[in-house]
This record gives C-alpha cells, structure tokens and sequence, in this order.
C-alpha cells in the first residue's frame, strides 16, 4: 500500500471527506457495527472489469485487488464539515487472502500516514462529552474478527446491502451494484431480518452487525455459539454459557440484570465472572443498545 492515504486516490481533498474518487462505491449497512460512536464512511472498490461472485449467497468471492475503506471520524464543531477524521482501515484482496492496513490522520487533516500494523495506535479523542482513547488495531487485532468468519470481509453482503443507502430511496443497495455491474447476480429474495415484535427484530439486527461475525458456530480463531439472525433466540434464551471467561445464563426472561449477554454488554468491570463485549474495537458502553437490550429481556415471557 501506499505510505499515504492521499497517494491512494480515495480522496482528492482530505479536507473534504465528499471528494472519494469515481471508482469508490459509497455503501452503508442496514446494520452498522457500533465501534465508540464514531461515525464511519465506507468503500469498496473492484478492479476495473471484474465482479464479487455471489453465486454462494453466505460466501461471496471478492477478486483479487478488491480494496475496501472504511474511515473513522467524530464530531468536531471546529471543522468545516463538522468532522475529525481518525483513521482509514483498508482491506485489500490479494491471492492468498485479505491484507489488513491503517492510516492515521494527522489532527489537522494535512495527511493521513500508513501504520506499520505492528502495535495498536491509541489516538485521544472525544465523544458526547467523553474523553477516551480510540484505538487504531493491530494487524492482529484485525484478524481476530475477519477471519472468524467464512468471509473477510464484515458488513457488506446481502443482508447488510438489501436497503437503501438513504433512508426513503427507491432501490437497495443490492440493486445499485448489480447495475453498476459489480455483483454477479442478484437473489429473488435477499436475506433479510422478519420478526413480528419490532424490539426483537431490533435486537436481532443488533446482534448480528455487533456479535456474528465471531459468534457464528463456525470454526474460525474467534468462532463461537451461533448468534446469527435466524438462530440467535435459539441460542441465547435460557441457554447455560460455555464460556470461562463469562458464566451464568445468556439470557434469562425478564431478568436483564442476571442475564450473561446484558451483563457482558455493561462493560462492568466489578462484576465477576462477566468478560466485556465485544472484546475488540470497543471501549466505552453503547447505552442506547444498553436499553434494547434492558427492554427486550425485561419483556420476555418465560416460557
């Protein structure tokens, strides 16, 4: 990779985040993974005439050279666009697997440097009134997620992509890469999350954009219990944990306080027994997940 972000040609401005490049493919997934509040842009770009193979509808095959960009700002009332821009994660394809990279943003957008990935890069920043330090991952913090899965890439399939990228719009993003021709084919039903108590299809959603990508049964180095969409309920509601690291049941209706995964959400670190979630890439408490999860456990039925 390039030692800058600018020689990448992702952006023509840094100073203006708006300015991505033609080739770049804007996406957001219907369910974003939570990482501190930080307010991500997304891209993916395909080499000039090639496509991701979606013929396996829970593996798409990315070609070669396929690079995907994900940036991480805050607010910053100072900047013209209201934004700081952290870091630029960047996952490249090559033939032997996924590259992770990461450029760090110079705080006054000058540039943005490619980090060795050795050791983790913590940056001093600010959310709702919050000091903290987000941090940049290590090569090897990346691979604990990506590839604890089928895929390496997270966030972008056909569950994720099947909504618009603005709220209101008329066709799904699905839609808007197979007529970009970046998409093989297209599905007569994409995956999609249907349960008829809104808060659980909520929950559900939540779980899958925060906790699957690790907790999908699979046989990856951070694999785990399925918490898939359709097999989450199964898998969570008085169900004993397996895990040393937090103990107890994952989920007891109506008892948020003693259920496993509420307590691993709180990030508590008195309570014993109780490891935090997600281990990696989060740092302080997502409370509006919080109260989800509070109401959702709150108003089970035991059956």
């Amino acid at each position: 990779m390039p030692p800058t972000l600018e020689e990448t040609g992702l952006y023509e401005d840094l100073s203006d985040l708006n300015s991505y490049s033609d080739r770049a493919f804007l996406f957001r997934p219907e369910y974003p993974l939570w990482t501190n509040g930080s307010i991500k842009q997304r891209f993916v770009v395909v080499p000039a005439g090639a496509q991701i193979d979606t013929s396996n509808r829970a593996a798409w095959q990315f070609p070669e050279n396929t690079l995907f960009f994900k940036t991480f700002s805050y607010v910053n009332e100072d900047a013209e666009d209201g934004l700081r821009p952290v870091e630029t994660r960047v996952l490249k394809k090559t033939a032997t697997g996924w590259e992770y990279h990461a450029y760090l943003w110079a705080d006054d957008r000058s540039t943005a440097e490619l980090l060795s990935g050795v050791y983790t890069t913590p940056v001093d920043v600010e959310y709702e009134g919050e000091n903290f330090k987000h941090v940049v991952p290590a090569r090897l913090d990346c691979r604990k997620c990506h590839e604890s899965q089928p895929v390496g890439v997270i966030g972008f399939d056909e569950l994720r992509l099947n909504a618009p990228l603005e709220p209101g719009g008329t066709t799904t993003q699905l839609e808007n890469l197979v007529a970009a021709g970046l998409l093989s084919d297209l599905p007569d039903d994409p995956d999609q999350i249907v349960n008829e108590d809104e808060t659980t299809a909520r929950v559900l959603g939540y779980l899958q954009a925060n906790c699957a990508h690790c907790h999908n049964g699979w046989s990856g180095p951070s694999s785990a219990f399925d918490m898939r969409h359709d097999a989450a309920l199964e898998n969570l509601i008085n169900v004993d944990t397996d895990s040393e690291l937090l103990t107890g049941v994952r989920v007891v209706p109506g008892a948020p306080e003693e259920s496993a995964l509420y307590k691993a959400l709180t990030r508590n670190p008195d309570l014993p027994n109780t490891a935090a979630m997600p281990p990696v890439g989060v740092d302080l408490v997502d409370r509006a997940a919080l109260d989800l999860f509070y109401e959702w456990i709150e108003n089970l039925e035991n059956e």
